[in-house]
């Protein structure tokens, strides 16, 4: 090959070689402005985030301080009280035969009887299923402390738990409102040791109520530890105008799961 072919096939080379090399340069510039750290972009982005997190947090207290208004607003008349029951079972003890002892509520949805435990429903079962009750309210405790149900079965709770799915099987769609253990009187615990443990078992239900996202009533604040003057001579049953009171707690509780709810 002479001189002057070699130079051309050169020149060619060369025209070949220059424009991928620049396209090359021109890419790599490209991906180094693309990677490049632009401070005024990065602190957009953290502002943003910072006022998406602002506006959460200024949403959950605002949901917060209306749920506090709306549960401060509930007024039940404690006179007017069990004209809120609606479509509902009561299940429990002889404490909850005064509801229809006293002319409260409906003796035909009253499923109670003097000496019951957690272990009764069973028996009525058949008649819940028949009723298909919208809620079901439950309050036992006083014998099943006495008789220390749940002893060896995994506790009291774990008992309560399996009997109110019980229920469940056949009313699947009821609301569950389960009553803490309303304290017996000082004197009658002094007569029956046993009774004492109301503070224990309440604990177990109040826990299972949160598992199990039942609603649980606190009875505490309206039988003052037993202090309160709601009390029949044996310090166990209770006086007719407690039931008003009772009811208004239930009502109460009820009502302000119902709101948190909805929100």
């Amino acid at each position: 090959m002479n001189s002057k072919n070699r130079k051309l096939r050169k020149r060619g080379l060369n025209w070949l070689i220059w424009p991928a090399l620049a396209a090359a340069a021109a890419a790599g510039v490209f991906m180094l402005s693309k990677n490049r750290f632009d401070p005024v972009a990065e602190g957009r982005e953290y502002l943003r985030m910072q006022d998406s997190k602002d506006l959460q947090d200024i949403s959950a207290r605002l949901d917060k301080r209306r749920i506090e208004e709306l549960e401060n607003s509930i007024s039940v008349d404690p006179e007017n009280v069990f004209s809120m029951f609606h479509d509902y079972a009561f299940l429990g003890d002889s404490r909850v035969v005064g509801f229809s002892t006293y002319g409260c509520l409906d003796d035909a949805r009253i499923f109670a009887a003097g000496g019951d435990t957690i272990k009764d429903i069973d028996q009525h079962l058949d008649e819940l299923k028949s009723l298909q009750p919208s809620v079901i309210y439950l309050s036992y405790g006083v014998n099943d402390t006495g008789m220390n149900v749940g002893e060896g079965e995994g506790g009291y709770g774990a008992v309560y738990e399996a009997q109110i799915d019980k229920i469940l099987n056949v009313v699947p769609k009821a609301k569950i409102v389960v009553n803490s253990i309303i304290a017996p009187s000082p004197e009658a615990i002094a007569r029956s040791p046993r009774w004492a443990n109301y503070t224990d078992f309440n604990s177990q239900v109040k826990a299972m109520c949160e598992k199990r996202g039942w609603i649980y009533v606190d009875n505490g604040p309206i039988d003052q530890g037993g202090a309160a003057d709601i009390y029949q001579p044996d310090g166990v049953h209770f006086l007719s105008p407690f039931y008003n009171v009772w009811g208004q707690n239930i009502m109460n509780a009820q009502m302000k799961s119902e709101i948190k709810g909805k929100l």
